[in-house]
């Protein structure tokens, strides 16, 4: 969804009377793009009580995930980005881990199974723990992150995990002592959104070819929770989610969204557009025809940008998607 505040301008530059209808302030995208799960993993490191914990096997650690990402993206002179609560990060499975889902002895299909051995759990011998995170949901969220050319501080981004189920079994003496679930209210307040770490920065790039706008967004993140005592354990999530959309498949009237003097020329920045597209003048609004002369090259954020010469008479410009 685009919205939009129009204004009018007209600029008197040299001998030319230049009108045009273009964006006053920002033009606002709400927009939604897609994991790419070749590209989108998170690590884990971490302890159980205190009590670093490993892998239950090959590939237990580190996972892959699907889904979509809600992004406001601003188009102004200072483009920003910002990402919504209740997008729908969700991990893959990658493998079969104790216990099975409850607790019980076995393994299941899980999205992360760890092991930690002699674990203090109040026992008279201490306990080999196995712990499989399932039906994982991830949620991204921040505060609008200015744009600098491709890049973005991730200071002010968030990571939650917001749904999930943590299965756990207990062995003393290698026999199952206790096993059960842990919920998520073993994380402090449930639903919490955990600081990205500060000084990572994400990447909003633009293929002009192939139409494909790519975000990228660094994760370091760590999450305190509960297994004996209040946060005596904690989960270090490190890797990145990579998304995409395609712009000349998004639906919408090209908009232009900001016109300015630059030398000679006149430069319009343009949304909802391609490589394909046209810039059309006319000098009465009746008849249009292709400006001939106009330069066309892409920026970071998807925008479309014509840059033409200042000569002739008044002239009105629009584009043709």
């Amino acid at each position: 969804m685009n919205k939009i505040r129009s204004v009018y301008f007209c600029l008197f530059i040299s001998l030319t009377f230049l009108c045009f209808r273009a964006q006053g302030q920002a033009t606002i995208t709400d927009t939604v793009f897609t994991l790419d799960p070749a590209r989108s993993f998170l690590v884990i490191t971490g302890n159980l009580a205190g009590v670093t914990f490993a892998a239950q096997g090959t590939g237990a650690l580190s996972n892959t995930f699907s889904g979509t990402l809600d992004v406001e993206l601003v188009y102004s002179s200072t483009p920003t980005i910002q990402l919504f609560g209740g997008t729908n990060i969700i991990a893959n499975v990658n493998g079969n881990w104790q216990p099975q889902l409850g607790g019980a002895a076995g393994t299941a299909p899980g999205n992360y199974g760890v092991v930690a051995h002699s674990v203090p759990v109040g026992l008279t011998i201490p306990g080999d723990v196995y712990a499989t995170l399932r039906n994982a949901f991830f949620d991204l969220e921040s505060v609008p992150l200015p744009i600098t050319g491709d890049n973005f501080n991730c200071a002010g981004s968030y990571l939650a995990l917001s749904e999930f189920d943590f299965d756990y079994i207990v062995y003393t003496n290698n026999q199952p002592y206790v096993h059960g679930e842990f919920t998520k209210y073993v994380i402090p307040g449930g639903q919490t959104y955990f600081p990205n770490f500060p000084n990572l920065t994400g990447s909003l790039t633009f293929d002009a070819g192939s139409g494909i706008q790519t975000l990228v967004v660094p994760i370091n993140v760590e999450l305190p929770y509960t297994l004996l005592q209040d946060e005596d354990s904690a989960v270090t999530f490190v890797g990145q989610i990579v998304a995409t959309r395609n712009l000349y498949a998004v639906s919408g009237a090209p908009v232009i969204n900001s016109i300015a003097v630059s030398g000679q020329n006149i430069v319009l920045t343009t949304i909802n557009t391609s490589m394909q597209s046209k810039l059309l003048v006319s000098t009465d609004l009746i008849n249009w025809s292709a400006v001939a002369n106009a330069t066309i090259t892409s920026g970071n954020t998807g925008t479309i940008i014509f840059t033409v010469p200042v000569s002739g008479p008044k002239a009105f410009y629009r584009v043709q998607q």
